[in-house]
């Protein structure tokens, strides 16, 4: 326990709500023996705070009090350094600044910190009981926790801030905005972020610049405007978009070079991926619509599909090609499996409402789907590569769905389109911020 505790930085801060009653004071548990303090434990603003030299002590940690700044700290591994500073909402952690939801705080004489993050932060799981008002920390982390150690979420908050926080709310790191920005258009790629940004005007006389920050600082973003962002992939310092101002063809262009570009689609593209050196690319010319597999000169091409209906998304997983077709004279819209190893072709979700969006994640496909108006995406479905043992796992009206680690993150229209998440299998459903617009990415 000791070793798994060095590595929490000290700062018991980030903080998931807790359901507690504000007249009661929490029982806490660790590994099933309760825990006792001189100073019990508190609820503010629907959070338990605990004093700071008694939880560590209990996970036999060390820190350092500088009585002059109001801040404690300590190193991690010789040179990571962590610290809190009381009634401030900025903190660092491994080096890294963040924003804190609520600040430490002294009460009654003590410093006291959030205690989910001193249980997630040392790999620990925690559980609130609201009808016996008991704390559990196990040792052991929970699916919750475990999901959140390499997983972060971009969004636009409604301060056109952008920023980069954990799904259960711990860790929050935000790009500010002067307040006369408008931003949207997130996209991941590789280590960077890209986004457009546009000062706040009724009308505009030039097109707004795309720009990228490093999500590892989300330091110094710097203008990056040369191709449309709406689809694009850069991979050893080319960039493959599909280019808006070419009839949409799908397009390859050498970054820093005077390299011409190239045109990989005859026509215009919907979608592509690029797996393993090939790209997957679905096209239309006439009332013909293709998917082909391509090497990455666009030379060597390869018919996969031909279709009478648009193919507007596709996802490559498991040797196994899976792409939506729309046919909307006839009101079907399909999602169908094609097999790379050369087993054909299988449809697996048919549909007579709008898909709005799919994503394919732990060998299942989940998908919503427009309502007859078209006002509203009602459920979240989910069916396996087979088609079978098709269940609904949300009943919120939902949009944008994302998923990684077992979780599936969506926008949810009864909640105002606040960011939810929940399993796979529609369990641990969990509110985690607002957002403006529906630009949200998950990596």
């Amino acid at each position: 326990m000791k070793r798994v505790l060095g590595a929490l930085l000290i700062l018991a801060i980030f903080l998931v709500p807790l359901p507690a009653k504000a007249d009661d004071t929490p029982r806490v548990f660790l590994d099933g023996q309760e825990l006792t303090f001189d100073v019990s434990p508190v609820i503010v603003e629907g959070r338990v705070l605990v004093p700071i030299s008694q939880i560590f002590k209990y996970f036999d940690i060390s820190f350092r009090w500088d009585s002059a700044t109001m801040t404690a700290s300590f190193d991690q591994d010789y040179y990571l350094l962590s610290s809190v500073t009381i009634d401030s909402t900025n903190a660092v952690v491994r080096n890294q600044i963040v924003e804190l939801d609520v600040p430490p705080m002294i009460i009654n004489g003590r410093t006291m910190v959030p205690l989910r993050f001193v249980a997630q932060a040392a790999n620990c799981s925690i559980n609130y009981n609201p009808e016996n008002n008991i704390v559990e920390i196990k040792s052991v982390g929970s699916p919750i926790n475990s999901q959140t150690d390499n997983t972060w979420i971009y969004y636009i908050n409604q301060s056109s801030e952008i920023v980069k926080q954990k799904p259960d709310g711990s860790m929050k790191i935000s790009l500010p905005s002067d307040g006369n920005l408008e931003r949207w258009g997130l996209r991941l790629n590789g280590d960077y972020l890209y986004y457009y940004e546009d000062t706040k005007a009724e009308y505009h006389t030039q097109l707004p610049l795309m720009k990228r920050i490093n999500t590892q600082t989300m330091q110094n973003p710097a203008t990056f405007s040369d191709f449309d962002i709406y689809k694009f992939v850069i991979e050893d310092n080319k960039a493959y978009y599909i280019d808006s101002k070419n009839k949409d063809k799908l397009t390859r262009k050498s970054l820093g070079s005077a390299e011409s570009t190239v045109e990989i689609s005859e026509d215009w593209c919907s979608d592509f991926k690029i797996v393993d050196n090939w790209i997957y690319y679905c096209y239309g010319s006439g009332s013909k619509f293709y998917l082909y597999k391509s090497d990455k000169n666009g030379g060597s091409k390869t018919l996969l599909v031909e279709s009478p209906v648009p193919i507007t998304s596709l996802y490559v997983v498991n040797n196994s090609l899976f792409y939506q077709l729309q046919d909307r004279m006839g009101d079907n819209y399909v999602i169908t499996r094609y097999g790379l190893d050369g087993t054909g072709t299988k449809r697996i979700v048919y549909e007579t409402r709008l898909i709005e969006s799919w994503i394919v994640l732990d060998n299942n496909i989940f998908y919503t789907v427009y309502e007859s108006n078209l006002q509203a995406c009602q459920g979240i479905y989910k069916t396996d590569f087979n088609g079978q043992n098709t269940t609904t796992i949300s009943n919120d009206y939902c949009m944008n769905i994302k998923g990684k680690n077992g979780w599936v993150y969506y926008l949810n229209g009864s909640a105002n389109n606040s960011l939810y998440g929940l399993k796979t299998d529609g369990s641990g459903k969990t509110k985690i911020t607002n957002v403006k617009g529906t630009d949200v990415c998950v990596n």
